[in-house]
């Protein structure tokens, strides 16, 4: 299966978290390392009734993929529901440690705060932190280092990014245009942050 329903005593577990604006997705994304190789746990993206993906004709593996409509009602992504949700997630999978990007994470990061999911970070990515943390992924995929499961979104939306070589040996990774906006690169950005 793609989902694990609980983790394993005695494991880390490692979160990424992505949270977009009115119109963006909210992901979150659960890794361990077993030796040297990452496995991913559980990873989930969800979006609101606004968002390009419930009327895109391109890239229509959002809207086939029942999870992502689980706040589907919401003009906005209801933030205090997704930090319950995290909770029972978090019970499940026990938190080592997690990061949320800092650009538009700290509304959440609060709320979870208050609701005792502590050992959060939050980071600000920039062009050149960006750039490592795709190097490593690239790295640990050319490994074989990189277990997905099979998960339905994850492995299509990873599919659809485009990497472009910058100066100074710097990569750029971003979801591919469409005509429509479908592409989406949400549960991708949590799935590398966690596995960061």
């Amino acid at each position: 299966p793609y989902q694990k329903q609980r983790g394993q005593r005695g494991v880390k577990y490692f979160y990424g978290f992505d949270f977009g604006s009115t119109d963006n997705g909210a992901s979150i994304s659960v890794v361990h390392k077993e030796e040297e190789c990452y496995f991913l746990d559980y990873a989930e993206v969800f979006y609101p009734k606004n968002s390009p993906i419930w009327e895109a004709t391109v890239c229509t593996l959002y809207k086939e993929h029942a999870e992502c409509g689980r706040f589907k009602e919401y003009d906005v992504l209801p933030l205090f529901d997704i930090a319950d949700y995290i909770k029972v997630i978090a019970k499940n999978f026990p938190l080592f440690t997690g990061v949320i990007d800092q650009y538009s994470g700290h509304a959440i990061y609060q709320i979870l705060t208050s609701k005792g999911i502590e050992n959060i970070d939050l980071k600000s990515y920039n062009e050149s932190s960006k750039s490592r943390v795709f190097k490593l992924i690239k790295e640990l995929y050319q490994e074989n280092l990189l277990n997905l499961m099979d998960h339905p979104v994850l492995i299509q939306e990873m599919l659809n990014m485009e990497a472009e070589l910058r100066p100074g040996n710097k990569i750029s990774v971003n979801k591919r245009d469409s005509s429509d906006d479908s592409f989406q690169d949400d549960l991708t950005d949590s799935y590398v942050r966690a596995v960061w």
